[in-house]
């Protein structure tokens, strides 16, 4: 299953990449001179994007219980203030979008080895790289994102850490918290541009 995952993330970064190349000037996304983050790239990241939250889980007092995927959702991105933000479907935001400097401590998103659903959707981020062709998840821009957004449970804390792996394609990780309960959930992201 996972080899099918691969192939079909594979073939739809070839695509994205394409498409790219076809309607603006090429960017290597594996090599974004950080001096155009807050300039071309923020830009070039602007409009609607349609967000897949894929299966996850919630972990409440340390007992784990799957999450079914979300309905997929249209967010905006929109500099405001001189800073790339996003807006949620419903209306909440705009939440401010930080370019994570390349000399910063990194991460990466690996499928949760406790979490055999979460293996069957995610790719690691370096399975991404590899389709890509960079030489490691540390060469994308990444993108970290965090605030209160209020659900029909009440507030939640979250907190989005993404790749951007080319124009029209990011995939990241939600984490969320509740303020006061001793629960986090998570789960893989992935955005394309529409």
């Amino acid at each position: 299953m996972r080899a099918i995952v691969i192939g079909f993330a594979t073939s739809a970064v070839i695509a994205a990449t394409a498409a790219a190349q076809d309607t603006e000037e090429e960017i290597d996304f594996c090599n974004v001179d950080p001096e155009i983050y807050s300039t071309v790239l923020a830009e070039r990241l602007v409009g609607a994007w349609q967000v897949r939250n894929l299966q996850g889980y919630l972990v409440r007092n340390g007992q784990r219980v799957a999450l079914p995927p979300l309905v997929e959702t249209t967010e905006t991105m929109s500099i405001i203030g001189g800073e790339l933000s996003f807006t949620m479907d419903d209306g909440q935001g705009p939440f401010a979008i930080r370019f994570i400097d390349p000399g910063e401590e990194g991460w990466t998103i690996d499928p949760d080895p406790d979490d055999p659903t979460e293996n069957e959707v995610a790719l690691s981020s370096g399975d991404m790289a590899l389709a890509q062709g960079c030489e490691s998840d540390q060469d994308f821009v990444r993108l970290y994102v965090e605030g209160t957004n209020m659900s029909e449970a009440g507030p939640v804390n979250f907190k989005v850490r993404m790749f951007v792996v080319n124009d029209f394609t990011i995939y990241g990780v939600v984490e969320g918290t509740v303020p006061g309960q001793n629960m986090m959930a998570r789960r893989v992201m992935q955005a394309t541009k529409l």
